[in-house]
């Protein structure tokens, strides 16, 4: 099955030439599912390339696992970072940690994606030091996902 994807995306992967590395299977997701779970990758694939390190060549890992209560999903990079005093207030409408001039965007990206997963039963967290790149990852229970 393939996913939608946003174009505008894919032009800045291939601009600046980022390596993406996705071991994700999806199998019988419902159709408004996948609309959903493609805007959460979009948002957090994009974040990885807009807060990228400028001396790093650009690299995202998107990961999938099985446990027990449903299905976690990973998206990590090698940017720049997010202070842990942060990890809250990222997850809020119109909340940026940067000046608009240093880096485009409305604040809204990670509100929806936590109102996506959360909408769907779901618990999205940050894992994150200045400099070393961030994690996000996403539970989505059995009856919700697959």
């Amino acid at each position: 099955m393939r996913l939608p994807v946003d174009e505008r995306l894919i032009s800045r992967l291939q601009l600046i030439g980022t390596a993406i590395v996705v071991s994700v299977l999806v199998i019988g997701l419902g159709f408004f599912f996948i609309r959903q779970i493609t805007r959460v990758f979009q948002n957090l694939i994009g974040n990885a390339i807009k807060y990228r390190a400028p001396d790093l060549v650009p690299k995202v890992l998107v990961d999938c696992t099985r446990l027990d209560a449903g299905w976690e999903f990973q998206v990590s990079d090698n940017g720049i970072g997010i202070e842990p005093q942060y990890f809250d207030r990222i997850f809020g409408i119109f909340q940026r940690l940067h000046t608009r001039d240093k880096y485009e965007g409305t604040g809204i990206g990670l509100a929806i994606c936590k109102k996506i997963i959360e909408r769907h039963d779901g618990l999205i967290s940050v894992e994150s030091q200045p400099g070393t790149g961030t994690v996000f990852r996403f539970v989505l229970p059995v009856a919700k996902s697959f």
